[in-house]
């Protein structure tokens, strides 16, 4: 009768999880140095002005909080402040300006958005580098108008919706974007439109002239849509013909001279469409307009019938919708086919976009980055101290082991540093003297998984099994210490982050990151470099790696 052969433990190769770590580290750090890119530091670093921003009257809902937050932020970023932050703590709001002296940042902080809504002269390719625009909008119902605009001539269309009635009897059929009876010659084709001579010959804030921005701006490139925002983003343009990108790249506008600015609007709300007889679940955003602009409203309506009208905020199109028809009532509807997360953003720039005096500078610091440096002396001379006894502890008590200690430290540091500089570039991690302190305490947190685990391997030793035979049982044990004890540490880390705010949230997130790194390291390197490491000759003597003392003296067995 035959007998099943006890199925095998899969072969281990620590080859295969060693290269991988080590070619993610080189390309992490490859990718930093290509970019010349280094960590973004906090005032407490280089120094700047900071500004709180504290709301007047009720206390605002979140959504407001985060629009105020987001076009602060937008009006920041034009102005080509470098490593600016602005985040919110509780109901204020932290405008954080390194290298930006006080006037200056009172000037920034302090100027009021500026929301418009504009004639779309031309509408115009962004150039090569475009995101490719969203699929055009679908009728929302069949008493409803088509929810997009179809561009003139070859032009690139982008996401647009419709502005309309709350009720229509007949669906109207989109028209194309034509300029205004006041604005130059219209352009065939995909031609750039010619500026009147007074727009082209005196230069926009920021030295920009209408005709650069139209021939030598690519809208699909963040830094030029920003230095468009940031050229005719101010109150000050809203008599005169500006050019305008949309938020995301994909097309840049030619744009009469503003008909309504967000002073207009009383309030505006996202919500489902249910007002056709079979509900589409589509999400529109509805617009109603002040008392007393009304009249206005419905003149501008009238006159750009079938025509887009652009939603301008600091210079940057939000959304440029069709109008249908004359709506008198001063209320509308943007359809489209907008996302639950489109529909509030744009319902939350029309109805907060304006900034009408919400806030007020509450507090505003001056910070000289002296006492910044000196204390991130006294810091990387206390954390270079420690790492250096950690290092020379490890060699004394582990000996060969504690070579692997420095080389994990060194390969921990090395992902740590160049994770940090790439958040600071994507999502704007800025690196403060907390965050600092946080990535101190992990060399910490990092040393106590090698202890762990070397301690672990001496008892699979002394119980009489061979060196190279406890390394994978000692290290499952070891494991389940680390993760343990990490999780803990993770935890801890999450939850300071989810409830502190300012400089103390740096602090956590940097723990946090590390104590992830420090399972991936463990996990990656540690173990397959002393499995790699016990199976030369000269790792296999107990004495080498600081493990003879108390192994036991019977011949070893196998796990």
């Amino acid at each position: 009768m035959a007998t099943r052969s006890p199925s095998r433990k899969p072969l281990y190769r620590p080859a295969r999880p060693l290269a991988l770590l080590l070619l993610v580290l080189a390309g992490l750090n490859v990718f930093v140095l290509l970019n010349g890119w280094t960590p973004r530091q906090g005032l407490d670093l280089v120094g700047g002005t900071s500004v709180i921003l504290t709301p007047k009257g009720a206390k605002p809902t979140s959504g407001a909080l985060s629009s105020a937050v987001d076009i602060i932020r937008q009006r920041v970023n034009g102005t080509g402040v470098s490593s600016a932050e602005v985040v919110a703590e509780g109901q204020n709001i932290r405008v954080s300006l390194p290298n930006v002296g006080r006037n200056e940042a009172l000037k920034i902080v302090g100027t009021t958005a500026s929301l418009a809504f504009r004639p779309v002269l031309q509408q115009l390719n962004p150039g090569p580098n475009a995101v490719s625009p969203s699929p055009t909008a679908k009728p929302s119902g069949t008493a409803k108008p088509s929810a997009t605009a179809k561009p003139s001539g070859s032009a690139t269309p982008s996401p647009t919706a419709s502005v309309r009635k709350r009720a229509l009897s007949n669906a109207l059929l989109p028209a194309q974007a034509t300029p205004s009876p006041s604005a130059t010659p219209k352009p065939s084709g995909s031609a750039t439109p010619k500026p009147s001579a007074s727009a082209s010959a005196s230069p926009a804030g920021g030295g920009l002239t209408v005709t650069d921005a139209l021939t030598k701006i690519d809208c699909g490139l963040p830094a030029d849509r920003l230095r468009i925002a940031a050229a005719f983003g101010g109150p000050e343009h809203d008599k005169q013909e500006i050019v305008s990108c949309d938020i995301n790249g994909t097309v840049k506008y030619y744009l009469g001279p503003a008909e309504l600015t967000g002073k207009d609007i009383k309030t505006a709300q996202a919500t489902i469409d249910t007002a056709s007889t079979v509900s589409t679940g589509a999400w529109l955003v509805r617009l109603e307009m002040k008392d007393g602009s009304r009249k206005k409203w419905a003149d501008v309506t009238e006159k750009y019938t079938q025509k887009q009208l652009a939603i301008v905020l600091d210079g940057l199109t939000q959304s440029a919708p069709t109008i249908n028809e004359r709506i008198p009532d001063g209320t509308a509807q943007i359809t489209g086919t907008f996302t639950e997360k489109e529909a509030n953003s744009l319902a939350n720039v029309l109805k907060y976009g304006a900034l009408p005096v919400q806030f007020e500078q509450s507090q505003t610091q001056t910070i000289s980055p002296t006492l910044g440096k000196q204390s991130l002396h006294g810091g990387l001379v206390a954390g270079l101290l420690g790492l250096g006894l950690v290092v020379v502890y490890s060699l004394l008590y582990y000996r060969g082991l504690g070579l692997v200690t420095v080389m994990g430290l060194l390969v921990f540091g090395g992902l740590n540093w160049s994770l940090i500089v790439i958040l600071g570039h994507t999502i704007g991690f800025t690196l403060t003297l907390a965050g600092i302190a946080g990535l101190i305490v992990s060399v910490g947190i990092s040393a106590d998984s090698y202890v762990v685990f070397y301690e672990r391997l001496k008892d699979e030793v002394r119980e009489g099994r061979s060196l190279r035979a406890s390394v994978d049982r000692g290290f499952t044990r070891a494991f389940r210490t680390i993760l343990a004890a990490d999780f803990v540490s993770f935890l801890a880390a999450a939850t300071l982050y989810l409830l502190s705010i300012g400089e103390v949230r740096g602090f956590a997130f940097t723990l946090g990151l590390a104590t992830l790194l420090d399972v991936t390291v463990a996990w990656m390197f540690t173990k397959p470099v002393v499995t790699l490491l016990t199976r030369t000759k000269l790792f296999t003597e107990g004495r080498f790696v600081g493990i003879a003392a108390g192994t036991a003296t019977v011949a070893p067995k196998e796990a």
